[in-house]
């Protein structure tokens, strides 16, 4: 499979939470009964439905799973909805791979390889050289402090924690598929596109298959 690696700037706000699995399911419930995010923003923040103590974290919070929704096919928000509870957290890894490019291009270029063709073992160095690999062509990169940047490493991994995809009690965390169910299976391989696929570890023949 090629898959096009056009250079373009990389989002670099996701230094908290992590997929948001629980925060973005009760957003999403929200939404669904107004169709308003102005009425969702008001429920999350003043009302409390985040269940966050202090309302500046509420409102971190809802405007990151907005936006993070922004980029989700319409069949994935239904899906955490409706869908197996099992199926959640590789929708919310796809998603995020798809909003911060940053991720998807280290699921696809760097944990698929070593899922396929090993050696299966993924460690927070590797992230930590991916990110610095990637300076080069992303020069916001080379502008984060150390905090933040220890900040996007440690929130990466954790994206890659909740989704199972990292699996272990500690590093080296042995790679794994994220589980999905036939169903969503198939919505990714109609539906979706090769780079969703390349992000839930898909080999080139499994996407070839599918596309």
């Amino acid at each position: 499979m090629t898959t096009d690696y056009t250079v373009t700037p990389y989002r670099l706000s996701f230094t908290f939470g992590g997929l948001l699995i629980p925060e973005t399911q009760a957003v999403l419930a929200l939404y669904a009964q107004s169709n308003d995010w102005q009425t969702v923003r008001q429920q999350a923040v003043e009302q409390g439905a985040l269940k966050k103590t202090r309302k500046s974290a509420a409102l971190r919070y809802f405007r990151e799973i907005r936006d993070r929704l922004g980029v989700a096919y319409q069949w994935e928000r239904n899906a955490l909805l409706h869908g197996p509870q099992g199926d959640c957290s590789a929708i919310l890894l796809a998603v995020a791979a798809r909003y911060y490019r940053v991720i998807g291009d280290f699921l696809a270029v760097v944990v698929r390889d070593r899922f396929h063709h090993g050696p299966n073992a993924l460690e927070s160095y590797l992230l930590r050289s991916f990110l610095e690999e990637q300076a080069t062509s992303h020069p916001q990169i080379s502008s984060l402090t150390p905090s933040t940047a220890d900040k996007l490493r440690s929130v990466g991994m954790r994206m890659l924690r909740e989704a199972a995809i990292a699996d272990g009690p500690r590093e080296p965390y042995t790679i794994v598929r994220p589980r999905l169910s036939a169903e969503l299976t198939e919505r990714y391989c109609r539906h979706g596109s090769g780079a969703d696929l390349a992000h839930l570890l898909f080999s080139d023949k499994e996407i070839a298959a599918c596309q």
